[in-house]
């Protein structure tokens, strides 16, 4: 019976498209290149290319190539400008946002579009570089747009020509050819039927059906319809196109599948989607490639050559006889050169070339098969020259050229150029000292910039909170008042966490190593968290503290908080003050293990205290640029520990229910993980270590879910009666300084602001996970209504600075906190030189009242509130609007 089912897996007889294209298991082949192409000679002078981190690819206008680079802007190649002209570099000196370049692209009127990894999108017209992100604001220069600041994918719909950037807040897509009334930018989220934000790519059929690759939850296919016009006259959505056909998930959730070849999709890690000429949908994830010839309807895989390896290295591996069977009917020669499949691309004959995460190139012929020289044997006949990318690397781009090339971008490497059989070797590296240079070359023709995204009316907003609302009411109708939600990932705040994270407690993994750096603010666990390795360690030592840089300056590591750092500098132990930051982190020790090893991973167990609760991981990967140090892909899935297993204990994670996943890939630039939890309990995240160098994490933090910033360190100094010693108060009542609230249904943060919390966890929790998307739409409507008059101008402060926190704008929120008079809690915090650690605790509220704060701040509040005062009594005066 096995074998019959692996067999009926490894069966690939099957047309494409209905075009009489074979595709045969016989046939396949890991290869470097096909027979016969090498690297081209052709274009010489793109040998000059300086920069060696490649991580997207474009073709522009008049054969212009874009290349999009890690930390180093983009690099525009013109191949009829002269040799020593042919390059030229942006960065953000020349208007670039960010010089970390996700993504590139050029839509039907040649403008260039680059999704960079934390500022958004910015667009080239052949002139200047404009910056689209969430606010129309001329101070930074910066146009309504897209509400993801971290850009996965950009891609051109061929049916309408709309521009789609997807990112770590849902999809947002630009179209120019709305007539008036429409609006120019739309988006789509959880609200319109997505599973998640975190989307990794998109692709198109013919016919406009967008195949969307998410990074934990398999592949969605959107099906264009026509659009619909909401009732009241409003200008409908671009979604409205768009409507959810299906979902495809692999039923493989804990693991890899135990053959190397089969039925479904393998992972539900997406890292990339092609659709071919012919209609095929390929996928690429960490396991594998599938496809599918009907749409999306039924789906095969197959898998790399390090299959076996993986199954044997599992934690609980398959019996030897099983994977012998199934080696026995897949020979090697019948592989992919890697599980980790990175980018797709077809070429101008149909063939599909696959780029591996450690394992080079693949090129998939689905009509004759591929029969090729090993790589080996092809790096020693094409003769590459000392310095040459390597034939075995990390793959992040493929590129097709004209005259059947194909552009091939190296994470590491530089580029390589294929030729078809009639061209000769040439190998592109990165040349000691090469320097870019301005091109000569006459530049595109001038397009028009994309307009901004409008703010949306009040009744476009209330569309958008019903379909949110229903949203929240599926899923409560599902799973009861949810106790976890996974809220969108910050690429913005990076290091700069002080008063923004960590307001309730923070653990500063190995900051003080050996010892437990714990940070609190009057709170006081039980247990607080506990950290260790998984089980399937291989004799490892255990849990790892790691200092890589004592002192340094790099905003992406974490600050010392300033207690800590005034003790080292009064010791001596620091020259200066600005060297503030510290990199020092947990990690699972498994550079020691082969990358084929399942684990161990990390482990964090977590006793969250009554109230709805922000719980935050800091993730930065301080040597991504560094040899096999760059290969980071976690997975988080956090659970909600059951009441009858121990405090930390692991044993049946997997078998615990809801859980919630989230990816982080690829983060050279920090990033902030975010779940929003409901306590009383203790919840475990696990940090999947996905055959990666190894697991590490930087800082563990948890927050009171409120609307604004609270006092950092010492605002509340205690939560109120212990619900154990005081039953019949609400666990969200609390002291203020030990004295009861004034008010029991608001609860008095501190430093200005007041915060109406008297609401069940049911309520609270559902209005969170309505979405950035509904958040974004709202600050954008209340940015745009800024009022005139100076009785309702604080008010619509207090109102834009909340939204802008929600959406983890710290800065702007901040901005406005400090035009309201009040001091802000990273204010405070960054001036904490005189006061020191004891015992974890850091002394704010003595230097507030030496300073005087409270009662600036009481000051600021009463003026606050005969200002709202007064606007309210003068709107109640003009009574009710005709």
């Amino acid at each position: 019976m096995l074998r019959k089912s692996v067999r009926f897996g490894l069966t690939f007889l099957r047309r494409l498209g209905g075009r009489g294209r074979l595709l045969a298991a016989t046939a396949w082949a890991a290869t470097a290149l096909p027979c016969g192409f090498a690297v081209a000679r052709g274009d010489a002078a793109i040998s000059q290319i300086p920069d060696r981190f490649i991580i997207s690819a474009c073709m522009g206008h008049r054969g212009n190539i874009w290349l999009g680079t890690e930390s180093h802007g983009v690099y525009r190649y013109n191949p009829h400008a002269d040799r020593n002209a042919a390059w030229t570099h942006f960065t953000t000196a020349g208007g670039l946002p960010g010089n970390t370049v996700q993504a590139i692209a050029c839509d039907t009127k040649g403008r260039i579009w680059v999704g960079t990894s934390r500022h958004g999108v910015a667009v080239f017209n052949g002139a200047r570089w404009q910056r689209y992100g969430l606010l129309n604001d001329p101070a930074h220069h910066e146009l309504a747009g897209p509400i993801s600041e971290h850009i996965n994918a950009i891609a051109v719909n061929p049916v309408d020509g709309s521009v789609w950037m997807v990112g770590n807040s849902g999809i947002a897509v630009y179209h120019s050819g709305y007539r008036p009334g429409y609006r120019k930018w739309s988006y789509l989220t959880v609200a319109n039927g997505l599973p998640a934000d975190a989307v990794d790519s998109v692709a198109f059929g013919r016919r406009g059906t967008a195949y969307v690759g998410t990074q934990c939850y398999g592949l969605v296919i959107l099906r264009r319809q026509k659009a619909i016009r909401p009732p009241g006259g409003q200008a409908p959505e671009h979604w409205a196109r768009y409507r959810l056909w299906r979902t495809v998930s692999s039923r493989w959730k804990n693991g890899p599948p135990l053959t190397p070849a089969g039925m479904g999709l393998p992972s539900n890690l997406i890292n990339a989607v092609l659709v071919a000429k012919n209609g095929t949908v390929w996928v690429a994830t960490d396991e594998g490639v599938a496809w599918s010839i009907n749409r999306g309807r039924t789906w095969r895989f197959v898998r790399g050559a390090d299959w076996r390896k993986k199954d044997q290295q599992l934690t609980h591996p398959p019996a030897a006889f099983f994977i012998a069977n199934a080696a026995y009917l897949c020979p090697p020669g019948q592989l992919l050169s890697g599980d980790h499949v990175n980018c797709l691309a077809e070429d101008s004959s149909g063939q599909v070339w696959l780029g591996f995460w450690r394992a080079g190139l693949n090129v998939l012929d689905p009509q004759t098969g591929v029969v090729a020289p090993p790589p080996v044997a092809w790096q020693k006949a094409a003769k590459l020259k000392p310095g040459a990318a390597p034939l075995r690397d990390d793959v992040f781009c493929a590129l097709p050229l004209p005259r059947g090339r194909m552009l091939i971008g190296y994470f590491g490497g530089g580029i390589q150029i294929f030729s078809p059989p009639t061209g000769h070797s040439h190998a592109v590296s990165n040349p000691p000292g090469g320097q870019s240079r301005r091109a000569a070359a006459p530049t595109p023709a001038r397009a028009p910039m994309p307009a901004a995204a409008e703010a949306p009316t009040a009744a476009q907003l209330a569309i958008l909170k019903t379909a949110f609302q229903k949203r929240v009411r599926v899923m409560l109708a599902r799973h009861g008042p949810p106790i976890a939600v996974a809220l969108d990932q910050d690429w913005i705040t990076e290091g700069n966490w002080m008063g923004r994270y960590g307001t309730d407690w923070a653990l500063l993994t190995a900051m003080d190593a050996p010892n437990l750096f714990e940070v609190n603010n009057g709170w006081q666990p039980n247990q607080g968290a506990l950290n260790r390795i998984g089980a399937h360690f291989l004799g490892l030592s255990g849990l790892r503290s790691w200092v890589q840089w004592l002192y340094t300056t790099d905003r992406r590591v974490l600050e010392i908080p300033r207690g800590y750092l005034y003790n080292q500098w009064i010791n001596g132990l620091v020259k200066s003050r600005r060297l503030d930051r510290r990199e020092a982190e947990y990690d699972d020790h498994g550079e020691a293990l082969p990358t084929t090893w399942q684990g161990p991973g990390l482990f964090d167990a977590t006793e969250v205290p009554p109230g709805i609760n922000m719980l935050s991981f800091y993730e930065y990967n301080y040597n991504g640029l560094s040899g096999p140090m760059r290969q980071r892909d976690y997975t988080f899935t956090l659970r909600r520990q059951p009441p009858s297993v121990p405090f930390g204990a692991i044993n049946g994670f997997n078998h615990w229910p809801d859980p919630i996943r989230q990816r982080v890939v690829n983060f050279c630039g920090g990033v902030w993980v975010r779940y929003l939890v409901r306590g009383p309990g203790t919840f475990t995240l696990k940090i999947g270590r996905n055959y990666s160098l190894n697991t590490m994490v930087q800082a563990e933090c948890l927050d009171l879910a409120v609307r604004r910033p609270r006092p950092f360190f010492g605002g509340l100094t205690k939560r109120a009666q212990r619900c154990a010693e005081e039953p019949t108060l609400a666990p969200w009542h609390y002291h203020h300084l030990g004295r009861k609230l004034p008010d029991p249904n608001a609860l008095y943060l501190g430093l200005g602001m007041v915060e109406r919390f008297h609401h069940p966890p049911s309520a609270i929790l559902p209005r969170w996970a309505m979405g950035v998307g509904y958040f974004a739409e709202a600050l954008r409507s209340d940015w745009a209504h800024r009022p005139k008059k100076l009785a309702k101008l604080s008010a619509w402060r207090q109102k834009v600075g909340r939204n802008a926190w929600l959406l983890h704008r710290y800065r702007r929120s901040e901005q406005q906190l400090a035009r309201q008079g009040f001091t802000t809690a990273r204010h405070i915090e960054k001036s904490l030189w005189h006061y020191s650690v004891v015992n974890g605790w850091l002394a704010v509220p003595s230097y507030c009242n030496a300073h005087g704060i409270y009662a600036a701040d009481r000051a600021a509040l009463k003026r606050l509130k005969a200002s709202t005062k007064a606007s309210t009594k003068a709107s109640t005066m003009k009574g009710p609007h005709p």
